[in-house]
């Protein structure tokens, strides 16, 4: 299987070939290093010891900005998509708007549902626009609908089972040419 040894010499499962069911549970569950847990504890502390201003211990400051239970969940999103890193956020409100300022800058398009969730909408409507992204809500179960509603400038545009069922093949296939990202259930597409 072709494991790797990680720190103190424990082997490291996330080097590991294994199926995606058993990466799913044992991904990023290193055993804890002060008790030997081998089931990471959750850590609730909100504030870490630091060496000194601005050089926390073993990269820990603030639960906002890491934790050795987020980081758990991280390595267990990155195995599961074959990625490099995975990050994990407070909401998928926070996920969104990071995805669309990493891929997206201003004057570009993104397609959204016309059922939305109320804080996407927000998110376009209130921020999106003060940053100059641009969108439309379009009925993407219609398949001449979604494709009306992307421009050259579409960055983004959903692409899941849930809205393209009838019409899935034919509309990833006009969205895939005309914009380069498109939302979609990542275990289905594995998209790392």
């Amino acid at each position: 299987m072709g494991a790797r040894t990680g720190q103190a010499g424990l082997v490291s499962l996330s080097f590991m070939t294994h199926s995606f069911e058993t990466l799913a549970i044992h991904a990023g569950q290193e055993p804890e290093p002060v008790t030997g847990a081998v089931v990471p504890p959750i850590f609730a502390t909100t504030t870490y010891q630091q060496v000194a201003v601005g050089s926390p211990r073993q990269g820990y400051e603030y639960s906002r900005s890491g934790n050795p239970t987020r980081k758990a969940l991280e390595q267990c999103l990155a195995a599961l998509e074959a990625g490099e890193r995975g990050f994990a956020f407070a909401s998928g409100l926070a996920a969104e708007d990071t995805l669309l300022r990493t891929i997206c800058g201003p004057g570009d398009h993104v397609v959204i549902p016309n059922d939305a969730y109320g804080g996407t909408y927000r998110l376009f409507a209130k921020v999106g626009e003060r940053w100059g992204l641009r969108w439309t809500a379009a009925a993407i179960h219609d398949l001449d609908a979604a494709a009306a509603a992307i421009t050259p400038a579409t960055r983004v545009a959903p692409r899941g089972r849930q809205h393209l069922r009838l019409a899935l093949p034919a509309a990833a296939a006009r969205a895939r040419r005309r914009c380069r990202h498109a939302f979609d259930h990542q275990v289905l597409r594995r998209a790392l």
